[in-house]
């Protein structure tokens, strides 16, 4: 009975199945680390020079490689997960927060809960800000205008902006407003928001190379004619 259950829970993809692949894990490896921060590099190496922010850079590497090797050692010892495929008690597998209601208990494990999704929250609104930044400029490149409502004042106003608009820092002049690219990257986002992790990789890895074959598996069976006695024609079966 076991091991049907974790066969239901484990081996499909949309609930937590191990379908990632390698070449998956490290594509969502490098969209995780390629987030907001990235575009302040150039202006964090300009203002620091080249030395510091490499050296710190360089310590947080370190820091999160060993912090993610405790974490998945933790997630190891927990009685039956040697190989990740424990089921937790909400039926699925074992996860970050789950990992804390294990060693810590209840309260602590809420406690993570809350400021895991505020973590989550504060790189998602920086992403969504630099991604809807990016499809106003491209927009307003690709077709000479960009739209936007203002909503901090009543009744609502239209703003528009043209070409010449793209050389000011800021292409729009207040952040109380809804643009166009804020429109078109929710659009994009939201569907794969309702998706799982694994159902949505195909999205991040656009040429995934095809599964190897198993050697395991047994060949296909060849038909086999046969003559029945009443009749002239081959039947297969």
């Amino acid at each position: 009975m076991e091991g049907s259950l974790r066969s239901t829970l484990l081996g499909g993809a949309s609930l937590g199945g191990k379908s990632i692949t390698l070449a998956g894990g490290l594509v969502l490896n490098i969209n995780n680390i390629m987030g907001p921060a990235m575009v302040a590099l150039p202006f964090l190496n300009q203002s620091a020079g080249w030395l510091s922010p490499t050296l710190v850079l360089m310590l947080c590497c370190c820091l999160s490689a060993m912090a993610s090797t405790m974490l998945c050692e933790a997630m190891q010892r927990i009685p039956g997960n040697r190989n990740f495929d424990a089921i937790a008690p909400n039926g699925q597998r074992y996860e970050f927060c789950d990992v804390i209601l294990h060693y810590y208990g209840l309260s602590a494990s809420r406690v993570g809960q809350i400021f895991f999704n505020l973590s989550l929250q504060a790189s998602n609104i920086a992403a969504m800000v630099v991604t809807a930044q990016i499809f106003d400029d491209i927009i307003v490149f690709m077709t000479g205008h960009g739209a936007a409502l203002r909503y901090d004042t009543w009744p609502p106003q239209i703003y528009t902006v043209n070409r010449s608009d793209l050389k000011h820092a800021d292409l729009w002049p207040t952040p109380w407003c809804l643009s166009v690219g804020l429109f078109l990257s929710m659009a994009g986002c939201v569907p794969f928001g309702m998706l799982s992790l694994e159902e949505n990789m195909w999205f991040q890895v656009s040429l995934r190379p095809p599964p190897p074959p198993d050697p395991k598996a047994r060949p296909a069976a060849t038909p086999r004619p046969t003559q029945l006695p009443s009749q002239s024609h081959k039947v297969y079966t």
